[in-house]
């Protein structure tokens, strides 16, 4: 029996103590997601390096989306520090996805790193995470891919040890059980990423995921044999003991900071989805903008809110195992036009617009600030009536951008 599972990837920017503060920003992320109620949804941009801070920020939007999903998103898990940031991933219904949390296989000691501090792979088990099903919880169960973790060699060719991960906000590994599936297909795995802004080192990212064992054996096999042709397994004990399951495919998302839609750019993604070894031959879902322009890029030819996204960075990826009978399958990407919700007043701004100066000024040219939020700011109205005519594309784009940078991406995957 095929099960479907619906993820909505957002990269949140700036979600730091001022943007969680403000009530109406927060709660225009939760009614954005629960308008599409993903099964999984996977916040990026936790601007912090601090876990007391980041279990701060993690409950105000777990508290938001609890309320606004009537009390379906009881669940969020959280990764360790990428870098500069953490990820998070919010679940609709935890037995449905079940979040499997990651120890050491004979320790009750929490893996910190996967491929480092002394244990491989092998060493991790899974167990699924015990959860409070009456409040919003966060877990501590992400797992990080904090290197390339490939033992001998990295796929280069190079055997004198596995290469630096570059730069910074490095991948993270979601686990989940899916009972509504079957055979391996029930081990979903989940890698979100926020690749780096700096061009050249987003490349070098890009091409050095195939070093890390979570996509052994699901991507085009080395011509060499050198690399092994069966996946990699990882143990999962959901109570009746420990069981080995093969990773039936992978799904990869987050904010790759490359430009899908650019004919100059589009090609830095053949790592990903190229179909010849060392390239990992995932399918991409995603077609159009998911970027907002800067008010700087921002043109009076911009005649509806859809001409405002003009970069495609996010994006969801999917492989199969070679091996898998029946493989999993992509359907519905879509990209959420925020500004449009904004410009309706579907969702409403108030106390946001008297702090846009501290929550985003780049994008800004010299005198562009007053000229955009007071335009924005006039047609809101301070006074929190949300009355009249609908906002301007001008001031969409502002109100959007107080939300986020970016847009959610969605799409809906069916398991076998």
């Amino acid at each position: 029996m095929a099960k479907y599972v619906s993820v909505l990837t957002w990269n949140i920017q700036n979600y730091g103590k001022l943007k969680a503060s403000l009530d109406d920003v927060v709660t225009a992320i939760a009614n954005t997601v629960n308008s599409y109620q993903p099964d999984i949804f996977v916040m990026l941009e936790v601007n912090t390096t601090l876990n007391a801070t980041a279990e701060y920020l993690l409950e105000r939007m777990a508290a938001a989306l609890f309320k606004e999903s009537g009390g379906k998103y009881r669940v969020c898990m959280r990764s360790p520090n990428t870098g500069v940031e953490y990820y998070a991933y919010f679940l609709k219904d935890s037995s449905a996805t079940i979040p499997l949390v990651p120890t050491v296989a004979g320790t009750s000691r929490r893996a910190g790193i996967i491929g480092k501090d002394g244990f491989a792979w092998k060493d991790v088990l899974f167990l699924p995470a015990i959860l409070n099903p009456s409040k919003p919880e966060l877990v501590d169960g992400v797992a990080p891919l904090l290197s390339p973790d490939f033992p001998a060699y990295s796929l280069r060719g190079r055997r004198l040890g596995i290469p630096d991960w570059p730069g910074v906000r490095l991948p993270s590994l979601g686990l989940f059980w899916v009972p509504g599936a079957s055979g391996p297909s029930r081990l979903l795995p989940l890698v979100a990423c926020h690749f780096a802004a700096n061009h050249n080192v987003a490349q070098r990212q890009i091409r050095n995921l195939d070093t890390f064992s979570l996509f052994q054996g699901v991507g085009p096999a080395d011509p060499t044999g050198r690399v092994p042709t069966t996946p990699l397994k990882v143990k999962v004990n959901l109570g009746g003991g420990a069981e080995n399951m093969s990773i039936p495919g992978w799904i990869l998302t987050g904010d790759f900071n490359l430009n899908w839609l650019n004919p100059a750019e589009a090609p830095l993604y053949q790592p990903i989805v190229g179909s010849t070894f060392p390239r990992l031959g995932a399918g991409a879902a995603v077609d159009k903008g998911t970027h907002l322009t800067t008010y700087y890029g921002y043109s009076r030819t911009m005649k509806d809110t859809k001409d405002l996204a003009v970069n495609g960075y996010d994006n969801h990826f999917l492989r199969n195992s070679p091996a898998a009978m029946s493989p999993a399958t992509l359907s519905g990407p879509q990209v959420l036009d925020v500004p449009n919700a904004v410009q309706n007043r579907t969702l409403k701004l108030w106390e946001s617009v008297d702090y846009y100066a501290q929550l985003d000024k780049k994008g800004f040219a010299a005198g562009q600030y007053k000229t955009f939020a007071v335009d924005f700011a006039n047609q809101l109205g301070y006074s929190g009536s949300f009355a009249g005519s609908p906002i301007n594309v001008k001031g969409a784009l502002v109100g959007g951008r107080l939300i986020s940078d970016h847009l959610p991406v969605y799409a809906s995957f069916r398991l076998p």
